[in-house]
Protein backbone atom coordinates (compact mmCIF):
# COMPACT_ATOMS: atom_id res chain seq x y z
CA UNK A 1 0.00 0.00 0.00
CA UNK A 2 2.97 2.46 0.95
CA UNK A 3 4.56 1.79 -2.38
CA UNK A 4 1.54 2.32 -4.35
CA UNK A 5 0.81 5.56 -2.44
CA UNK A 6 4.40 6.49 -3.32
CA UNK A 7 3.96 5.77 -6.97
CA UNK A 8 0.70 8.09 -7.18
CA UNK A 9 2.67 10.83 -5.12
CA UNK A 10 5.03 10.49 -7.87
CA UNK A 11 2.74 10.77 -10.71
CA UNK A 12 1.28 13.60 -9.17
CA UNK A 13 4.09 15.68 -9.13
CA UNK A 14 5.16 14.81 -12.75
CA UNK A 15 1.88 15.45 -13.80
CA UNK A 16 2.30 19.10 -11.65
CA UNK A 17 5.86 19.82 -13.13
CA UNK A 18 4.34 18.59 -17.20
CA UNK A 19 1.55 21.27 -16.60
CA UNK A 20 4.19 23.95 -15.30
CA UNK A 21 6.75 23.16 -17.86
CA UNK A 22 3.90 23.90 -20.68
CA UNK A 23 2.59 26.62 -19.18
CA UNK A 24 6.01 28.53 -19.04
CA UNK A 25 7.13 27.42 -23.04
CA UNK A 26 3.58 28.99 -24.06
CA UNK A 27 4.10 32.34 -22.50
CA UNK A 28 7.61 32.54 -24.46
CA UNK A 29 5.74 32.65 -27.30
CA UNK A 30 2.48 33.92 -26.23
CA UNK A 31 1.59 37.26 -24.38
CA UNK A 32 -0.49 35.82 -20.49
CA UNK A 33 -3.72 37.67 -21.79
CA UNK A 34 -3.40 35.32 -25.05
CA UNK A 35 -3.03 31.90 -22.78
CA UNK A 36 -6.07 30.03 -21.64
CA UNK A 37 -6.39 26.82 -20.01
CA UNK A 38 -7.28 25.10 -23.38
CA UNK A 39 -3.92 25.99 -24.80
CA UNK A 40 -2.11 24.96 -21.61
CA UNK A 41 -4.24 21.39 -21.43
CA UNK A 42 -2.85 21.17 -25.12
CA UNK A 43 0.41 21.86 -25.00
CA UNK A 44 1.16 19.22 -21.68
CA UNK A 45 -1.09 16.50 -23.30
CA UNK A 46 -3.50 16.10 -20.77
CA UNK A 47 -7.28 16.10 -20.13
CA UNK A 48 -8.82 19.75 -18.73
CA UNK A 49 -10.55 17.41 -16.02
CA UNK A 50 -6.85 16.78 -14.71
CA UNK A 51 -5.73 20.45 -15.37
CA UNK A 52 -8.72 21.21 -12.74
CA UNK A 53 -7.24 18.59 -10.29
CA UNK A 54 -4.43 20.65 -10.17
CA UNK A 55 -4.85 24.15 -10.64
CA UNK A 56 -8.39 26.16 -10.40
CA UNK A 57 -7.08 29.05 -13.12
CA UNK A 58 -4.27 29.25 -15.70
CA UNK A 59 -2.89 31.99 -12.85
CA UNK A 60 -2.16 29.46 -9.96
CA UNK A 61 0.00 27.91 -12.62
CA UNK A 62 2.64 30.78 -12.73
CA UNK A 63 2.61 30.86 -9.46
CA UNK A 64 3.64 27.23 -8.94
CA UNK A 65 6.99 29.80 -8.68
CA UNK A 66 6.45 30.48 -5.60
CA UNK A 67 6.98 26.70 -4.70
CA UNK A 68 10.12 25.44 -6.32
CA UNK A 69 11.62 29.51 -5.28
CA UNK A 70 10.99 28.67 -2.33
CA UNK A 71 12.27 25.02 -2.02
CA UNK A 72 15.38 26.27 -3.31
CA UNK A 73 16.00 28.89 -1.03
CA UNK A 74 16.05 26.73 1.70
CA UNK A 75 17.06 23.93 0.24
CA UNK A 76 19.98 25.01 -1.46
CA UNK A 77 20.63 29.17 -0.16
CA UNK A 78 20.46 28.88 3.22
CA UNK A 79 23.02 25.81 3.91
CA UNK A 80 25.65 27.64 2.25
CA UNK A 81 25.46 31.00 4.30
CA UNK A 82 26.97 29.04 7.25
CA UNK A 83 30.29 30.57 8.10
CA UNK A 84 29.53 34.11 5.99
CA UNK A 85 29.74 37.02 8.21
CA UNK A 86 26.51 38.61 8.41
CA UNK A 87 26.63 41.12 4.93
CA UNK A 88 27.96 38.31 2.80
CA UNK A 89 24.69 36.10 4.05
CA UNK A 90 22.58 39.16 2.91
CA UNK A 91 25.15 39.94 0.01
CA UNK A 92 24.55 35.93 -0.94
CA UNK A 93 20.72 35.77 -0.40
CA UNK A 94 19.88 38.58 -2.71
CA UNK A 95 22.24 37.72 -5.20
CA UNK A 96 20.23 34.31 -5.44
CA UNK A 97 17.38 36.46 -5.45
CA UNK A 98 18.35 38.86 -8.61
CA UNK A 99 19.40 35.65 -10.15
CA UNK A 100 16.12 33.30 -10.04
CA UNK A 101 14.32 36.55 -10.81
CA UNK A 102 16.56 36.94 -14.53
CA UNK A 103 17.92 33.78 -14.78
CA UNK A 104 15.99 30.75 -13.20
CA UNK A 105 13.05 32.49 -14.49
CA UNK A 106 12.49 34.69 -17.63
CA UNK A 107 11.54 38.01 -18.47
CA UNK A 108 7.90 37.33 -19.15
CA UNK A 109 7.38 35.07 -16.80
CA UNK A 110 8.46 37.36 -13.97
CA UNK A 111 5.87 40.35 -15.60
CA UNK A 112 3.17 37.37 -14.62
CA UNK A 113 4.46 37.32 -11.41
CA UNK A 114 4.58 41.14 -10.24
CA UNK A 115 1.08 42.20 -10.77
CA UNK A 116 -1.41 43.75 -8.34
CA UNK A 117 -3.44 40.50 -8.00
CA UNK A 118 -0.48 38.32 -7.02
CA UNK A 119 -1.64 37.58 -3.31
CA UNK A 120 1.50 35.21 -3.55
CA UNK A 121 3.84 38.56 -2.38
CA UNK A 122 1.31 38.44 1.05
CA UNK A 123 1.74 34.67 1.82
CA UNK A 124 3.08 33.54 5.49
CA UNK A 125 6.12 35.45 5.75
CA UNK A 126 7.84 33.35 7.84
CA UNK A 127 8.11 30.38 5.39
CA UNK A 128 10.58 29.14 2.71
CA UNK A 129 12.65 32.09 1.19
CA UNK A 130 11.87 34.92 3.60
CA UNK A 131 12.04 33.30 6.39
CA UNK A 132 15.70 32.62 5.01
CA UNK A 133 16.09 36.16 5.07
CA UNK A 134 14.25 37.01 8.69
CA UNK A 135 17.23 34.45 10.05
CA UNK A 136 19.89 36.09 8.64
CA UNK A 137 18.58 39.86 10.00
CA UNK A 138 17.53 38.23 13.42
CA UNK A 139 21.17 36.53 12.95
CA UNK A 140 22.56 40.22 12.18
CA UNK A 141 20.44 41.81 14.91
CA UNK A 142 21.52 39.79 17.69
CA UNK A 143 25.69 40.04 16.84
CA UNK A 144 24.65 44.24 16.74
CA UNK A 145 25.74 44.14 12.73
CA UNK A 146 21.75 45.42 12.30
CA UNK A 147 20.44 48.10 14.05
CA UNK A 148 17.01 48.09 14.80
CA UNK A 149 16.36 51.97 13.76
CA UNK A 150 12.54 53.51 14.80
CA UNK A 151 11.78 54.55 11.31
CA UNK A 152 12.68 51.14 9.55
CA UNK A 153 10.39 49.28 12.66
CA UNK A 154 7.32 51.48 11.96
CA UNK A 155 6.49 50.32 8.71
CA UNK A 156 6.15 47.19 9.58
CA UNK A 157 3.69 45.63 7.31
CA UNK A 158 4.07 41.58 7.58
CA UNK A 159 0.90 40.10 8.71
CA UNK A 160 0.47 38.46 11.57
CA UNK A 161 3.53 39.44 13.21
CA UNK A 162 4.29 38.95 17.11
CA UNK A 163 4.58 41.68 19.41
CA UNK A 164 8.17 40.53 20.82
CA UNK A 165 10.84 43.42 20.12
CA UNK A 166 13.30 41.24 18.25
CA UNK A 167 10.61 39.79 16.00
CA UNK A 168 9.29 42.87 14.93
CA UNK A 169 12.77 44.27 14.63
CA UNK A 170 13.56 40.99 12.41
CA UNK A 171 10.24 41.54 10.60
CA UNK A 172 10.80 45.16 9.83
CA UNK A 173 13.93 45.04 8.49
CA UNK A 174 13.57 41.86 6.12
CA UNK A 175 10.28 43.89 4.65
CA UNK A 176 12.46 46.99 3.80
CA UNK A 177 14.67 44.26 1.56
CA UNK A 178 12.02 42.45 0.40
CA UNK A 179 10.38 45.82 -0.78
CA UNK A 180 13.63 47.29 -1.79
CA UNK A 181 14.59 44.89 -3.91
CA UNK A 182 11.36 43.95 -5.42
CA UNK A 183 10.93 47.40 -6.81
CA UNK A 184 14.27 46.83 -8.44
CA UNK A 185 12.79 43.82 -10.03
CA UNK A 186 9.86 45.71 -10.88
CA UNK A 187 11.96 48.25 -12.21
CA UNK A 188 14.30 45.96 -14.13
CA UNK A 189 11.23 44.19 -15.70
CA UNK A 190 9.71 47.28 -17.16
CA UNK A 191 12.58 47.69 -18.85
CA UNK A 192 12.27 44.32 -20.51
CA UNK A 193 15.18 43.12 -18.74
CA UNK A 194 17.99 45.62 -20.43
CA UNK A 195 20.46 45.17 -17.96
CA UNK A 196 22.60 43.21 -15.41
CA UNK A 197 19.86 42.80 -12.33
CA UNK A 198 22.68 41.17 -10.61
CA UNK A 199 24.68 44.06 -10.85
CA UNK A 200 22.59 46.70 -10.03
CA UNK A 201 21.50 44.51 -6.66
CA UNK A 202 24.65 44.82 -5.48
CA UNK A 203 24.52 48.30 -5.93
CA UNK A 204 21.39 48.90 -4.32
CA UNK A 205 22.16 46.67 -1.31
CA UNK A 206 25.41 48.47 -0.20
CA UNK A 207 23.28 51.99 -0.09
CA UNK A 208 20.09 49.83 1.59
CA UNK A 209 22.87 48.23 4.17
CA UNK A 210 24.25 51.78 4.89
CA UNK A 211 20.39 52.92 6.21
CA UNK A 212 20.80 50.11 8.40
CA UNK A 213 23.94 50.98 9.80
Amino acid sequence: MEAQKSAKQLQAMETRQQIFNAALELLNNKDIEKITVRDIVAAANISIGTFYNYYKTKWDVYYETYVYSDAYFVEEVAPRLEGLSITEQIFLFFDEYARYSSEFTSPSQTKVLFNANNKCFNRDPHSGMQQVLRDIVSRGLKSGVLKPHSNILQMNISPGSGSRDDQKASDAISDYLMISARGLIYNWVTQDGCYDLRAATREYLTLWLKSLE
